[in-house]
Parts: structure tokens; C-alpha cells; sequence
């Protein structure tokens, strides 16, 4: 298989289990988190849908500039109505969050720091996700949020967002050969429009 979860689910043949069931994840909840969450939410006065737009990634290579992110967000607030609220973790990705705020103007708000636990009641409770490939993305899809998936030095046949509900972008150019950590322009390439048709069709499909 060209997916990495069905390459996983391949390695039950050896064991003679052959007839698989479809993919479920079935992540559980965590009260006390959608407790705090709900709290949050409050407090920042986002109390319909939004969007959760996630800035970082484990790879510099994989993070889309923050210019980028808040077109995006700015577009999900003017033609949806959808605001977008911003996750991060840690000093670097904090200061890239503020930024897509800052330019984002009404369409973001910036999200709260977040435990791993936390960060899913945010993302299950989101009409919508936005973000690179990275480990946020990846749990998004597993709580069934539909996700615009955004790739450069990966490849989505392999590592997209598993389902189709979700949609994934890849930069211009980009080839298997060019996947690598180190910091450089891959990400440049993809355009915020390209994300934004995307957005506009997942939404379209839920009203």
C-alpha cells in the first residue's frame, strides 16, 4: 500500500489477519480537558464553529508562512463567517501564531497554550482544520474533523490525512527526492488560494 496507515494495517498478514475491518481510531475524551476548554472558549467569546489553524511543525521545511496562514484565516472570517482559532506550542510557534493573528485581524484569535489533551478537545469541538504535516493534522483527522492538509518536503499519497473527508495540498515541485528537515523555502511554493478553494469546498459540502 502507498498509505502509512494501510502499510501498517498490512503488517496483521503475517499473523493470518487477513479480512480488516475499515479504519476507526475511536480516540477517547478527556473530560477534565473539554472541561478547561470550554472554559477557554468562553473567556475568548468563541462560542460557534470555527477553524483551528495550527502554524508549527516538527520540520522547519514543513511550516507554511505565517503570511499565508492568516489569508487563509482572513478568508474563512469574510466568506464563511468562520473564525479561526490559532494553536501553537512553545516560544517559537507562539510568536508565529501572534503574527497570524495580528494579520489576520478579526478572522483569528489567538488559542491558549494547550496540554496534548487539551489540544484535542479543541480540535474536536472545530468545524475545520487548517495546517501542515505534523502531529496536530494527524490528530484532527483521527477525531473526524475534516482537514485541508498543507505539504511540501512530505508526499499526502503517503502521510496525508487518512480519509476522504479531508483535502491535501502539496508546493508546487515538490518531489520525493526533496524531502528533508533542514529549514528552507519548500513550503513557499504553495499558494494561499490553493488552500483557500480548499477550505471552500470542504465547507460547501457541509451545508
Amino acid at each position: 500500500s502507498r498509505h502509512v496507515v494501510d502499510r501498517y494495517r498490512e503488517l496483521l498478514g503475517p499473523l493470518g489477519i487477513d479480512a480488516l475491518p475499515p479504519v476507526r481510531f475511536d480516540l477517547p475524551h478527556d473530560r477534565a480537558a473539554e472541561t478547561t476548554v470550554a472554559r477557554q472558549r468562553t473567556d475568548l467569546k468563541l462560542l460557534g464553529d470555527y477553524a483551528v489553524v495550527n502554524v508549527g511543525a516538527g520540520w522547519g521545511s514543513k511550516v507554511w508562512p505565517a503570511e499565508s496562514d492568516a489569508h487563509s484565516a482572513r478568508h474563512l472570517y469574510a466568506r464563511h463567517g468562520l473564525p479561526s482559532s490559532v494553536v501553537w506550542a512553545g516560544p517559537q510557534e507562539r510568536e508565529m501564531a501572534e503574527t497570524v493573528v495580528r494579520l489576520a485581524g478579526d478572522g483569528a484569535t489567538l488559542a491558549p497554550t494547550t496540554s496534548l489533551a487539551e489540544l484535542a478537545a479543541w480540535l474536536r469541538g472545530a468545524k475545520m482544520f487548517v495546517g501542515s504535516d505534523t502531529g496536530p493534522l494527524h490528530l484532527a483527522a483521527a477525531l473526524g474533523v475534516p482537514c485541508v492538509g498543507l505539504y511540501g518536503p512530505t508526499n499526502p499519497e503517503v502521510c496525508g490525512p487518512y480519509g476522504p473527508q479531508h483535502i491535501a495540498l502539496r508546493a508546487e515541485g515538490a518531489t520525493d527526492e526533496s524531502i528533508r528537515r533542514a529549514c528552507d523555502d519548500a513550503m513557499q511554493a504553495l499558494r494561499p488560494d490553493a488552500a483557500c478553494a480548499a477550505c471552500d469546498k470542504i465547507l460547501g459540502r457541509a451545508t
